[in-house]
C-alpha cells in the first residue's frame, strides 16, 4: 500500500491513490480471512505437531481461536499503516498505536489476566481488543481522508524537497523526499 499510494499521491492523482488504498485493503482482508479460516479450522490439530501434552494442546487450541480473529485486524492495521505513511501521517499513526495498545489493550489484558483470573486467555483477549481498536481507528481515519488534499500535500512536500535541493539546503546523504516532512 505504501509504495502504490505514495506514488499516486506524488503524481497528483487522488482518485488512483484512493483506489490503490482500497485495493490493498480489500486484498489483505481477503487474504487474512483465508488465513484466519485455516487457523480456526485446524486449531485443534496444529498444537499436536509440537507437543503431546493435553493441557498445552487445549490451551493452544483456545488461543488459536482468538488468533484467527487477531490475524484479520492485525493485517488490516499493517496495510493501513502503509497508507498513513504514504500520506506522511506517521505521527498520527503512532498516536493511534499508543492509544490502542497502551491505553486500551494493555490495561484490558492485565485486568482480564490477573483481576479476572483468566490467565493467558485474558492476556490474548486484551491484545485482541487493542488490535481491533487499532484497525478500526485506522479504517475510520482513512475513510475520512480528503484524497485531493492528501495529493496536494504530497505535491507540496515534493516541491519543498526539490526547492531545498536546488538551493543546497539538504544534506545529500540524508535527503529523502516527503518522509522527513512533519505533519
Amino acid at each position: 500500500a505504501l509504495t502504490r499510494v505514495s506514488h499516486e499521491l506524488g503524481a497528483g492523482d487522488a482518485d488512483k491513490a484512493k483506489h490503490a488504498a482500497f485495493v490493498a485493503t480489500t486484498l489483505i482482508l481477503t487474504t487474512s480471512l483465508l488465513v484466519s479460516f485455516m487457523i480456526y479450522s485446524f486449531r485443534a490439530e496444529w498444537p499436536t505437531l509440537f507437543t503431546c501434552w493435553d493441557s498445552v494442546n487445549a490451551l493452544a487450541s483456545k488461543l488459536l481461536a482468538v488468533l484467527a480473529v487477531y490475524v484479520v485486524f492485525d493485517s488490516l492495521g499493517c496495510t493501513c499503516t502503509g497508507v498513513l505513511r504514504a500520506c506522511a501521517m506517521q505521527k498520527v499513526g503512532a498516536q493511534v498505536v499508543i492509544f490502542s495498545y497502551y491505553v486500551i489493550g494493555l490495561p484490558i489484558s492485565l485486568f482480564l489476566a490477573f483481576y479476572n483470573e483468566m490467565g493467558p486467555e485474558g492476556l490474548v483477549l486484551g491484545s485482541l481488543i487493542g488490535t481491533i481498536v487499532h484497525g478500526a481507528l485506522y479504517v475510520a481515519l482513512i475513510s475520512r481522508f480528503d484524497w485531493v488534499a492528501q495529493s496536494e500535500s504530497a505535491l507540496a512536500r515534493s516541491q519543498m524537497h526539490v526547492n531545498r535541493s536546488a538551493t543546497g539546503d539538504v544534506d545529500e546523504q540524508s535527503s529523502t523526499p516527503a518522509y522527513g516532512a512533519t505533519v
